[in-house]
């Protein structure tokens, strides 16, 4: 391939010749390195790679639909028949993924604050029974002297 100046393509000449950047004799000189790897072995790491990405977003989707199942089950499933849950599910996995992608972040939020919230609750849980244990120590020096 040619280039609007005439030359030809870097890439193609280094992809052809199997050579580093710059090394434009198409030969490794002593001490530099290059990619020795056949082409096949090249495509095989690049569908690795994209198998790899899909498995990533399958898990995502996994993880999305599974926050989502809690959070059917925690919120609504106490109050429906199991015909309703059974139903709930079913339109529940035929979300689209970015209406699946939002509910789930913000379940995942919620479920954040909720333990930020129960942190607080006994943080001050212990601030007031310490309290009232020196309180209380304070009163039984008190009377024994």
């Amino acid at each position: 391939m040619e280039n609007e100046t005439g030359g030809k393509d870097r890439e193609v000449v280094e992809a052809v010749t199997n050579s580093e950047p710059g090394n434009g004799d198409g030969f490794a000189k002593k001490g530099d390195s290059y990619d020795d790897k056949l082409p096949s072995e090249n495509v095989d790491k690049h569908m690795e790679n994209e198998a790899n990405e899909k498995e990533k977003e399958e898990d995502g989707a996994a993880d999305e639909l599974c926050a989502l199942q809690d959070a059917l089950e925690t919120t609504l499933f106490q109050h429906l028949s199991n015909y309703a849950q059974k139903q709930m599910l079913q339109k529940l996995r035929s979300l689209r993924a970015k209406e699946r992608k939002e509910l789930s972040g913000e379940w995942k939020s919620l479920l954040a604050q909720e333990a930020l919230l129960k942190s607080k609750k006994y943080s001050f849980s212990a601030e007031l029974a310490n309290a009232t244990f020196h309180t209380w120590e304070e009163e039984t020096r008190r009377m024994v002297l």
